[in-house]
């Protein structure tokens, strides 16, 4: 029997640990090229984009390192000719040369990336981890089409838990409290939740059966519960898995967007927090940073010796720190990066009055 060689897509834990042990490779001089791809246009797409940004990064390269970058150029080209998944969408590729150590990651994704191609001395993971703050991975009770079921979703893919329980049909008197499911299936879903209770639980269904859904749950499936959404009328399953998709990353973006704000706020009144490159830098350095913030579309232009969108992000990576990519013009403004710091690492400093910058007169 021959063995199953097809490549598999990376789920949440896998992205995780993947992005973790990049974040923490040894880095010198040589070039190290990060790939990622819109997988969904092809490998002769993809190709094509890449030997265009090659094209560009070339002429300011010379003698070993332009060797080195070729030599990562052409492991990525034979990547793109290995197998691909059948419902591959993004890929995201990682390639250095012999001489500085060979490196090879490779990553299917069931999710689109952005097209781009980053050559510096260490691997740019801030995509990665952005990827995995926008598409948390969740539980999902979902009533639609007559049935209710239990669904996993994990970057892009949705995984079935049991197969799907019938509703029950209309009580015959108005005023009947209408249960959606019998005794069975109501313990069947008690058992799937409970025994996932450390993942976080979205609810979803019609605006009528949305109450008797939520009936169905277990007591101690309360403090997991993230979401309760109504689908919007007439929706099949997979029009309902996108819209509960499209609600929670709603809901992940106004959470980046706050904790943005925050940053800014506590930055102005001489709060835990700082912003900058290098006032980021040093507070990562020194263990102080609580989580590391980003603005979207942060960016340095030309082939700088020191990288802070790549480097950042990959120190906070190594150390534990919380990455977070929001989208913040005042951010943007102070410098397009910044830290909350631990707070039993913040510099008190003495409140400002209640009426500061008023004239108070005393007799």
């Amino acid at each position: 029997m021959q063995p199953n060689t097809q490549p598999q897509l990376a789920d949440m834990s896998v992205l995780a640990g993947q992005t973790s042990l990049l974040s923490k490779l040894e880095v010198n001089d040589s070039p190290f090229l990060s790939c990622y791809l819109d997988a969904q246009s092809g490998p002769g797409s993809c190709r094509q984009f890449i030997e265009d940004k090659a094209a560009l990064i070339r002429p300011h390269l010379a003698g070993v390192t332009r060797l080195e970058f070729e030599n990562a150029l052409n492991m990525v080209y034979r990547q793109l000719e290995g197998a691909w998944h059948p419902d591959v969408k993004g890929m995201a590729i990682f390639a250095r040369g012999l001489a500085g150590g060979r490196h090879l990651t490779a990553i299917q994704l069931a999710v689109p990336m952005r097209n781009s191609l980053a050559v510096y001395r260490a691997p740019e993971v801030l995509p990665l981890i952005a990827l995995q703050d926008s598409q948390p991975v969740f539980m999902l009770l979902l009533a639609c089409e007559g049935s209710v079921q239990v669904l996993k979703l994990d970057l892009g893919s949705v995984v079935p838990h049991a197969w799907p329980l019938r509703v029950l049909p209309h009580p015959t008197e108005p005023t009947a409290v209408r249960p959606l499911l019998s005794g069975s299936g109501l313990q069947r879903i008690h058992r799937l939740v409970s025994a996932n209770t450390g993942m976080p639980l979205v609810v979803a269904a019609d605006a009528d059966s949305l109450p008797a859904l939520k009936d169905c749950l277990p007591l101690r499936a309360a403090s997991s519960l993230l979401h309760s959404l109504a689908l919007p009328a007439g929706v099949d399953q997979v029009a309902a898995v996108d819209f509960v998709r499209r609600s929670v990353a709603s809901a992940r973006t106004e959470m980046r967007t706050e904790l943005a704000v925050r940053l800014v706020r506590s930055k102005r009144v001489n709060g835990p927090a700082v912003t900058g490159q290098v006032a980021t830098l040093e507070a990562l350095r020194a263990g102080n940073a609580e989580s590391l913030v980003i603005a979207d579309g942060y960016d340095t232009s030309g082939m700088p010796q020191w990288e802070a969108k790549i480097e950042l992000p990959r120190l906070a990576c190594a150390q534990g720190v919380d990455v977070i990519v929001a989208d913040s013009d005042e951010l943007r403004y102070l410098g397009g990066v910044g830290c909350l710091l631990r707070q039993h690492q913040e510099r008190r400093a003495m409140p400002r009055p209640a009426h500061f910058g008023q004239l108070d007169l005393v007799a």
